[in-house]
This record gives structure tokens, C-alpha cells and sequence, in this order.
């Protein structure tokens, strides 16, 4: 019977120490994580002010990246941005007639479904440059596949057209300046088939 109970507290035992280990692991895993999340933070934030932020930057892009901690500063310094931009996908239907599609813009929109549609903003504010014209596709067959409304007339080419205007500096213009009429410029189009459709 002694020799039973010492068997099952030593089992007991071994148990705790294997927990307590594992605990200690994780620990260590977790400080390290944690560190090098705010060591990535921080060389973001410098943005490329010195070589050595620029050389860890190759490092650290790629994780803020894919994980979508990537956030840019161009909206507060040095220079905000200035130009006022949108999207509109001109769909062509089989049956000839067209619709004239605009990515969703905050302004438009209503307060409590702004912070939903907050995401097309951000992707159009990017998608739409000349370095990002890898997601031009993407962003035309989205257009394709939300207009493809009409039984028997699917979308058979998506233009995409660029609308900006360039906003006057605020501390060198009067007030009263009337805005510089938009822009537009089509940048992109793609002949839809039936099967980037589904």
C-alpha cells in the first residue's frame, strides 16, 4: 500500500514539474515574442530616419506586413497628403449597357457604416498607384462579381477609372479658395470571363 502511494506522488510530482516547465517555456516564448513585436514597432515608427532603422526595416517589413501592423504616417507628417482620391469601375454588360460602380467612400456613407467600409478607403487609397498595379485584376474582378446583377447579361469587361484632384496647401491659400475641379484618368481594363465570376 506504501509503495502505491509513493507511486501516485511521484507520478503527481513529475506531473508538476512537467506543467511547471512547459509554463516556464511558454514564458520564454511569450517575452520573446513580445519583445520582438516592439522592437518591430519601433524600427516602423523610425521609418527609415537613419542606415541602421533602414537596414532592420528589410527584417521587419515582412512581419508588419502580413500581419497588417503596417501603418503609415504620410496622413500627419511630414507633409499630409493632398490629394483627394477615388475609384470607379466602369462595368460593360453582355447586352451593351454599362454602370458606373464607385468603391465605397466615407464621405457618402452614413457614421455607423463608415467604420465597417473603413477597409476600401485604405485599399484604394494604396491600390490604385502605379507600384500597386499587381491588385488592379483583383480589384476589377471585385467590381465584376458585385455588379453581376443581370440574369443573362453578365459583365463582360471592367474599367477602372482614377477620379483626384490635389487639395490646396491650407497655409498658403485663402480661405475661401474653391476646389480644383477632379481629375479622371482610366488606369486599368480587363475582359471579364464567365468563370472570374464565380
Amino acid at each position: 500500500m506504501k509503495t502505491q502511494d509513493l507511486s501516485e506522488r511521484e507520478k503527481i510530482r513529475l506531473r508538476r514539474q512537467e506543467r511547471a516547465h512547459w509554463a516556464g517555456f511558454g514564458r520564454i516564448v511569450i517575452t520573446v515574442f513580445v519583445l520582438w513585436h516592439l522592437f518591430a514597432l519601433v524600427v516602423w515608427a523610425m521609418s527609415g530616419s537613419s542606415e541602421l532603422s533602414r537596414q532592420c526595416m528589410v527584417v521587419v517589413r515582412p512581419y508588419m506586413t502580413l500581419t497588417g501592423f503596417n501603418q503609415g504616417w504620410l496622413m500627419f507628417a511630414p507633409e499630409p497628403y493632398k490629394r483627394n482620391i477615388n475609384v470607379e469601375a466602369r462595368v460593360h454588360y453582355a447586352d451593351g449597357t454599362e454602370r458606373s460602380w464607385t468603391y465605397p467612400r466615407m464621405e457618402e456613407l452614413p457614421y455607423e457604416e463608415r467604420y465597417r467600409s473603413e477597409r476600401y478607403r485604405k485599399y484604394v487609397e494604396v491600390a490604385h498607384q502605379e507600384g500597386y498595379s499587381y491588385l488592379w485584376h483583383s480589384m476589377a474582378l471585385y467590381a465584376a462579381r458585385v455588379n453581376n446583377d443581370r440574369p443573362g447579361s453578365p459583365p463582360v469587361v471592367v474599367e477602372l477609372v482614377r477620379h483626384f484632384r490635389t487639395l490646396p496647401d491650407l497655409e498658403k491659400s485663402p480661405p475661401d479658395t474653391p476646389l480644383p475641379p477632379m481629375e479622371t484618368y482610366k488606369f486599368y481594363t480587363i475582359p471579364i470571363r464567365p468563370e472570374d465570376l464565380r
